[in-house]
């Protein structure tokens, strides 16, 4: 399309080393700075999912790496072909990360209060869900 080609760099002075993608929207890599090589760090970009301190304790970049690798029974070397509907099935035998967060809501009349909401983390490939 018009857009090939014109991406931009989000961390202009790193090189990444590693990226998965657990769906539209749900993605982690790893990098390393451009020059040295060295000061590795992990970011994750997770739609509807806060990434705090908390939440990062159990997702984070090798938990996204290891379900979306286990969904489609890859060890790192594709040794099957992968099924034509591969990429429509949602989370391969059932793995995900249950992650608890605290969620502010309002009233209908306007009061604050703070609740504990769950969410389950797996790699989806259908855009809008």
């Amino acid at each position: 399309g018009e857009s090939l080609g014109k991406m931009k760099r989000e961390i202009p002075s790193r090189r990444i080393l590693e990226f998965v993608a657990g769906g539209p929207k749900n993605y982690g890599y790893r990098h390393v700075d451009a020059n040295t090589g060295m000061d590795e760090r992990a970011e994750l970009k997770i739609r509807s999912f806060p990434l705090s301190y908390a939440t990062h304790q159990l997702l984070n970049f090798e938990s996204m790496k290891e379900l979306v690798l286990d969904q489609f029974n890859v060890d790192g070397i594709m040794d099957e072909a992968l099924a034509d509907d591969i990429f429509n099935r949602t989370g391969g035998n059932g793995n995900s990360i249950c992650v608890q967060f605290p969620q502010i809501g309002r009233t209908r009349r306007s009061q604050l209060y703070t609740h504990l909401t769950t969410k389950q983390y797996r790699p989806y490939y259908e855009k809008g869900e």
